[in-house]
Parts: C-alpha cells; sequence; structure tokens
C-alpha cells in the first residue's frame, strides 16, 4: 500500500495533480511496448508565461496552472492522458490514433 502511494507521488506534478514527465516516460514505453496501436503527442508550451507570474505573482501563476490543467484534462477523450511536462509546458497523449489524415 505505502509502496503504491510513493510511485504516485513520484508520478504526480503537485500543483496540476497531473501525471508528470517520470509519469509520460513509463507511459510512453508502455505504449511502445505493446506496439499494435498508433499514438499522437501534443505539446503545449503557453507563451510568455513568465509575464504572469512576474506581474501577478507566483501564486497567481500557480493557479493558472492549475486550471489549464484541469481544463486539458477535461476536454480530452477517456483513454488519452494529460501529463504536465514541467513549468507551462503541457502534453497530451492521444492513444488509437487510426488515420494520420485527420490530425
Amino acid at each position: 500500500q505505502r509502496e503504491l502511494e510513493l510511485i504516485k507521488l513520484a508520478d504526480t506534478d503537485m500543483l496540476t495533480e497531473l501525471p508528470n514527465r517520470r509519469a509520460l516516460t513509463n507511459y510512453l514505453e508502455k505504449l511502445c511496448d505493446e506496439g499494435d496501436s498508433k499514438f499522437a503527442l501534443v505539446f503545449i508550451d503557453l507563451d510568455n508565461f513568465k509575464t504572469i507570474n512576474d506581474t501577478f505573482g507566483h501564486l497567481e501563476g500557480d493557479e493558472l496552472l492549475s486550471g489549464i490543467g484541469k481544463a486539458i484534462k477535461n476536454k480530452i477523450r477517456g483513454g488519452d492522458i494529460a501529463i504536465r511536462f514541467g513549468g507551462d509546458e503541457f502534453v497530451i497523449v492521444l492513444k488509437k490514433v487510426d488515420n494520420e489524415e485527420k490530425m
């Protein structure tokens, strides 16, 4: 039980409660090992986010990041995963992408 809690802590971004970069690495390794499904990665980098922190303070910046993380998580499909990659960067892993033309 305690071991599972520690693994979850190590794989979770505390601010957004999304999986973190470490979790992304493990998740992608699993997807590649499965080898039978196509997937896509969407990288999101918030432009000029430093300005938010400089103007309104880090607490407001953290609240904004948390809200963005929740918004992304609420908008993706059930089998997909949203990750806080670091700082103001997020990654979405879209599973079961069948047709490259639709992207």
